[in-house]
């Protein structure tokens, strides 16, 4: 039983796979979406303590930093 968990685990590696148990069910995904929600993770958690520590009129100055400056509005569109 173990050689067969260790060759699982070396396809994995080498296919850049990763096996999660969450509440009993295993789930397999790919090493880069992993990192991609861990760092939407973060940028969220980020997000929720500026919505709880600001003021309304400096979230969007605080929030640039995440999702880069506002654009600027054609006077044409106004």
């Amino acid at each position: 039983m173990e050689k067969q968990e260790q060759k699982t685990n070396e396809v994995m590696e080498s296919t850049g796979l990763l096996e999660l148990c969450i509440d009993r069910d295993h789930i397999t995904i790919t090493v880069d979406r992993f990192a991609e929600l861990l760092t939407k993770e973060v940028k969220l958690d980020i997000v929720k303590n500026i919505y709880l520590s600001s003021k309304s009129y400096e979230t969007q100055d605080r929030l640039s930093f995440l999702f880069g400056p506002l654009p600027e509005k054609d006077e044409d569109n106004a």
